[in-house]
């Protein structure tokens, strides 16, 4: 099966699991044959030994539910990426192509040319993901503080007495 039709078969399931309110996982091989499916929570899949033996070198997919939880205006509900777990699972088990779908978007990671093992994930791709998911949280924590302080501000110089609604930190 060449890369195109086999990616079809993932991006439909991906259609069927996207509006689900909790995780589920999908594995195939690179002939397109499903290896196994397994649902979770609202946040989480938990894989056993054997399960991450029988998804080695396989194509995965799974959904983030989470921002179902959000109106359709709030910034959160288009859902988050790969969790630091995700790339944990990538590693352990050699995968060949991870893959998340979200409320509103569809991500993929791919192993570099040299792959990817539990060694590389833990001495390089974990701690890369700290550093920057850190980097991004402080400059997004900055954002949102400067919004509410503009806020605050224009409240006050109009002489409003409204209340403020807090923005997602």
């Amino acid at each position: 099966m060449n890369e195109e039709s086999l990616l079809e078969i993932v991006r439909k399931q991906e259609e069927q699991i996207r509006a689900q309110r909790f995780e589920s996982a999908y594995f195939w091989d690179q002939q397109g044959n499903l290896l196994f499916t397994k649902d979770g929570e609202v946040d989480r899949i938990t894989f056993s030994d054997e399960e991450i033996l029988r998804m080695h070198s396989a194509i995965a997919t799974h959904n983030h539910p989470h921002g179902w939880k959000y109106s359709e205006r709030d910034p959160r509900r288009a859902g988050y990426t790969f969790s630091s777990k995700d790339m944990q699972l990538a590693c352990q088990a050699s995968l060949l192509l991870i893959r998340v779908v979200t409320p509103k978007f569809r991500y993929m990671m791919k192993p570099s040319l040299q792959g990817w093992n539990k060694t590389y994930g833990e001495k390089s791709l974990h701690p890369e993901y700290q550093r920057t998911y850190q980097e991004v949280r402080t400059e997004y924590r900055a954002k949102v503080q400067a919004r509410l302080y503009s806020k605050l501000r224009l409240n006050h110089c109009c002489g409003m007495k409204s209340g403020l609604a807090l923005l997602p930190g």
